[in-house]
């Protein structure tokens, strides 16, 4: 799968290539004229002898980057499962094959106070879906907050049902709280499946998460994986985004110290770049500095430091990064010199290294 980011009409474009010999015709032409909703907006073009498709990903964060400093509560899990499982219907509907739908978390988009995921889908494309369902489960694991025992205990319970025997419905049916589980029940068959009792069927909602069968907990707990991924959390408490002056500052970070300075005529804060990575945006609890300006995206930009330089890095904002006057796209990183500038949509900042 060949990726790039290009702007295109003015939009922030995920651009796929695929070689028309890798191409599943009735999947493009479905993509072309009637694709799923959950998908994003996309347009197809041909460029030689290549089949190309661009998805527009203006002002959606792929949740690789929207969950690099927020740990996974319960809700933003239980909001996943649920939307691949939606997405996933939708395909059966469109008779697009499952193992179309890219699972990585690169190229899973969402952004704040959206209860849904886009999603992209790649003609052709032969790893399983239930593998690539394996491997986000693995991302979720390393993301979710193990002080929180209910989105643990969630998380693992997920990643032990991974597999063709208990797809991604189960998994829905499970997170939406429509299975009771019982500590103490456990199947007769060990890996085997209970059906829901008559009684409760008739009271469980029809439709997308209401027609499969249960599994009891303690069951699920001893067919974990063993080996599973499980990771140590850091318990140094994250910056909360308080903005600073160059004074406050000074002295705070280790060397070298980036600070960017504003060029605002009405007065913008300096801050200094504390942490690797640094998120720029407005939503004050998911970013390390706060810039409150209507043209600023939520989760706006991503400041790198490494090897005693600065990067900077576009979160695909809808109205742009800028490193001395040239827009960023996509992933792209560009290098921040000592005395160069830096534009977060119109709000401007001079890097000063000491």
């Amino acid at each position: 799968m060949e990726i790039e980011y290009i702007r295109r009409g003015g939009r922030n474009c995920l651009s796929m290539r695929l070689a028309c010999d890798e191409c599943v015709a009735h999947e493009v032409m479905m993509l072309k004229n009637n694709a799923p909703g959950m998908l994003l907006p996309a347009s197809l073009r041909l460029r030689d002898d290549e089949q190309i498709i661009d998805y527009d990903i203006s002002g959606w964060t792929d949740i690789s980057d929207y969950f690099e400093k927020r740990r996974m509560d319960e809700g933003d899990v239980k909001t996943l499962i649920k939307s691949i499982a939606e997405c996933a219907l939708l395909l059966d509907d469109h008779l697009l094959g499952r193992d179309g739908l890219v699972l990585i978390p690169e190229y899973i988009f969402t952004e704040p106070g959206v209860e849904t995921k886009a999603f992209v889908y790649n003609p052709g494309k032969r790893e399983s879906f239930e593998e690539n369902l394996k491997g986000l489960l693995k991302f979720v694991l390393d993301h979710i907050d193990y002080r929180n025992r209910e989105v643990n205990e969630m998380a693992y319970t997920l990643f032990s049902m991974a597999g063709p025997d208990a797809g991604i419905e189960k998994m829905a049916e499970y997170v939406s709280g429509h299975t009771a589980y019982s500590e103490g029940a456990v199947p007769e068959d060990d890996a085997g499946y209970e059906e829901v009792p008559a009684q409760k069927k008739e009271n469980t909602k029809r439709g997308l998460f209401g027609l499969f069968k249960s599994r009891s907990r303690a069951a699920l707990k001893e067919k974990l994986i063993e080996g599973s991924p499980r990771m140590l959390i850091d318990m140094v408490p994250q910056p909360e985004g308080k903005r600073f002056t160059t004074e406050e500052l000074r002295g705070a970070a280790p060397e070298p110290r980036f600070v960017l300075s504003s060029m605002d005529e009405n007065g913008g804060e300096d801050f200094i770049v504390s942490a690797s990575p640094f998120l720029v945006g407005k939503q004050q609890d998911m970013v390390d500095v706060v810039i409150q300006a209507e043209s600023v995206s939520r989760l706006h930009a991503k400041l790198i430091t490494e090897g005693g330089r600065l990067y900077v890095q576009d979160m695909n904002s809808r109205n742009g990064t800028f490193v001395e006057g040239v827009r960023i796209n996509g992933r792209q990183r560009r290098e921040l010199p000592d005395g160069g500038v830096v534009a977060f949509a119109d709000r401007r900042y001079m890097l000063k290294v000491y």
